[in-house]
């Protein structure tokens, strides 16, 4: 396994100013090289693509405490982001496209939700039941 590791860096937390501040890990990987991580830090679970170099990909993931992510190939060539998050209750795990190659040279923009997690909520102020259009 291939992997550069690079130093994590401080995200601008989104949302109240009492949450806990988000800490993101970037990573570099080659393209088609399966990549595990696991942090324990805390913060929301964010994550997007920037841009990659040729051959490579470069993302930034703000993490849960206990999560582990692990970045694999699928048969179509696409990057898949697998995030298991374990605590007292159980584990939950969630998988999804982080990106598709486009080409030799450049990924295409991030493919696919925010959230993987089935209790994740990443705006808890707002009301799930409102109805714009109710009957």
């Amino acid at each position: 396994m291939r992997a550069l590791l690079l130093p994590l860096a401080l995200l601008t937390a989104c949302g109240a100013a009492s949450e806990a501040p988000s800490f993101s890990a970037t990573y570099r990987a080659k393209v088609g090289a399966p990549l595990t991580v696991d942090l324990n830090t805390s913060g929301a679970l964010v994550w997007s693509v920037v841009e990659a170099p040729e051959g490579s990909a470069l993302w930034a993931l703000p993490t849960h405490e206990g999560e582990t992510f692990t970045l694999t190939p699928d048969v179509a060539g696409d990057l898949l982001l697998n995030v298991e998050r374990c605590d007292a209750q159980g584990c939950v795990w969630g998988e999804v496209a982080v990106f598709a190659e486009a080409g030799p040279s450049r990924a295409k923009r991030a493919i696919g939700g925010s959230s993987v997690l089935d209790d994740f909520d990443p705006f808890p102020d707002v009301n799930d039941d409102f109805d714009p259009l109710p009957d």
